[in-house]
């Protein structure tokens, strides 16, 4: 009776019973390279970006989970027109998981304002999740394009009609030091001629409660590349941040990951950011 009642308890999911979730506020910079020209064209130096955002859990009943998450942020305006300076929008997720692995579905859009350049982006797939005793494993996969937005001359420099690969891992040094890195990758068209374009984002994070903490403090990288296949071009974007993040819900980062708010979105914003380099 103990080892079937061990059994049992092994797979139930480690989640809470109620609403869970988190909130966090971050401070950064962003400075970019055009890989085939030296630095931008503008002469652009860092700009300082903030902004935060939040994910909730709701387990719903035999496993089943919705989680939804929003964000909002900007970064100091320049002349250049390189990067969007405001942006905000959220998503949502539904999936089931137990003890071992979790999969479902999601969709999410945002609105990105440039100085001159603005447009809605769209991203909707699946994803599917792997536990095991110090790691996390996440792969989502999806359509990824734009709702066009005034001034529509400038629209067409982002991707539409296109598809993406994201594959995650987080390991867990302990239940509340986690690393972070994942890769995506999305290939779509741009411009009024549909060229070809190809996008890479690198994610990177460090995030830690330390004992006696409310809150968790974190470092994040975010590295996107892209290239146009009709022209060549080759920009490099790179975001550094640093910030804080409240849970609620779970008392661990690991047990959040578990039995809370399991996945987030792909990071639309930094792939349709990089076409800003290619006109």
């Amino acid at each position: 009776m103990i080892a079937v009642a061990a059994l049992m308890a092994m797979s139930v999911p480690a989640q809470a019973d109620g609403l869970s979730g988190w909130g966090e506020a971050y401070i950064g910079t962003i400075f970019g390279i055009d890989v085939t020209r030296g630095w931008r064209a503008h002469g652009d130096e860092p700009k300082a970006r903030g902004g935060g955002g939040f994910a909730v859990n709701l387990p719903v009943g035999g496993g089943w989970n919705l989680q939804a998450e929003g964000f909002a942020s900007g970064s100091e305006d320049d002349n250049g027109f390189d990067f969007f300076t405001v942006w905000g929008g959220g998503g949502f997720h539904g999936y089931y998981r137990d003890a071992d692995h979790a999969y479902g579905i999601f969709g999410g859009a945002a609105a990105l304002q440039g100085n001159e350049d603005s447009l809605t982006g769209v991203v909707a797939g699946a994803e599917a999740a792997w536990f095991c005793a110090t790691c996390t494993w996440i792969v989502q996969a999806g359509y990824i394009s734009r709702i066009n937005s005034p001034p529509i001359e400038s629209d067409d420099d982002f991707i539409s009609d296109g598809g993406f690969i994201r594959v995650l891992w987080r390991k867990f040094f302990d239940d509340n030091m986690m690393l972070q890195l994942g890769v995506t990758g999305a290939v779509g068209q741009e411009d009024g001629d549909q060229d070809e374009v190809t996008v890479g984002v690198l994610r990177a994070g460090f995030e830690h409660i330390p004992d006696g903490w409310p809150v968790a403090y974190f470092a994040r990288l975010v590295s996107t590349a892209g290239n146009s296949w009709q022209d060549g071009e080759v920009a490099w974007n790179n975001e550094l941040m640093l910030g804080l993040r409240l849970y609620f819900g779970h008392e661990t980062l690991k047990s959040n990951d578990r039995g809370g708010t399991t996945f987030d979105l792909p990071p639309l914003r930094a792939i349709q950011e990089i076409n800003l380099n290619h006109d």
